[in-house]
């Protein structure tokens, strides 16, 4: 007989027949303290033909295997759907399964080698397309786990700067800060400019120029040039605090040494836009 099981984080909990309200009130049958989160965002329906999930009238909706659902969808072995920042991993259990081989449970992700969707590496074939794991493939690290917590941590800063909550990109931002500080996790670029360009915008807005000098950081650490688009934010800032930022500025530039630039060209039009930020700070 099946069995139907959550996991999130390094817990789990069993489904029992009925329905289950996720959310972030303390009446809901699984509650997430995330500002993220509505009152009552998800609900899972279980039942004897499987489960389903549907959103509650969630102000941010629920993505089920990296897609924005509609309606009720049923959830199939091995789905992950995200609510707020959290990540939820449904499972199927078979009471009378043994599974002598299996790998053991460790609630981290891998990407598909194939369509690219993130899912458990408890999972034995990607929920999306199918491709099987391969078993030559090593146990995962922390630094997966870290790697798709700054997936998530980009993503979600980036709606929170869409809705205007400046208490929670803050918040954000301090927890993106220390998983970079903490780890050697390789971030993708994408995720990288996403974050970068949330530091600064949220740096102009508050008038916290650190912010700003963190996400000039994340380039000349790995000796990168930010992208066009970062740097058209910096040279709006205020002369000030432009002023204040040439350090940073000037660290970038002169970090982009043949040795680490590795594969990645440079992109000129923004290494200029930075070199004309350093000369209008110290001419002015």
């Amino acid at each position: 007989m099946a069995r139907y099981r959550l996991r999130f984080l390094l817990h789990e909990m069993d489904l029992h027949p009925g329905e289950l309200v996720i959310g972030r009130s303390a009446t809901c049958g699984l509650t997430i303290d995330d500002p993220l989160v509505s009152r009552s965002h998800a609900r899972i329906l279980v039942g004897e033909d499987g489960c389903a999930i549907e959103d509650a009238g969630s102000r941010n909706g629920i993505r089920v295997n990296g897609r924005t659902i509609s309606g009720r969808t049923k959830l199939e072995d091995g789905a992950r759907f995200r609510v707020g920042t959290q990540e939820l991993m449904f499972r199927i259990v078979e009471d009378a399964a043994v599974h002598p081989h299996r790998r053991r449970s460790t609630g981290f992700m891998i990407h598909c080698t194939s369509c690219g969707l993130p899912y458990a590496t408890d999972a034995p074939q990607c929920p999306n397309c199918g491709k099987e794991q391969r078993v030559e493939e090593e146990e995962p690290t922390t630094t997966t786990e870290q790697a798709w917590s700054i997936e998530l941590l980009a993503e979600t800063l980036h709606r929170a700067q869409v809705l205007g909550r400046q208490q929670d990109i803050e918040r954000l931002l301090i927890q993106a800060r220390g998983v970079l500080e903490t780890t050697s996790v390789t971030v993708d670029r994408r995720r990288l400019d996403q974050l970068a360009a949330g530091a600064v915008r949220f740096a102009a807005e508050t008038n916290k120029v650190e912010w700003a000098r963190w996400a000039l950081g994340l380039f000349s650490k790995r000796g990168i040039v930010p992208n066009v688009e970062l740097g058209a934010q910096l040279s709006s800032l205020p002369p000030s605090t432009r002023e204040t930022l040439a350090p940073a500025v000037r660290a970038v530039v002169t970090s982009l040494r043949p040795a680490n630039v590795g594969d990645e060209a440079v992109d000129e039009e923004a290494l200029s836009l930075l070199r004309r930020f350093t000369e209008q700070s110290e001419a002015g």
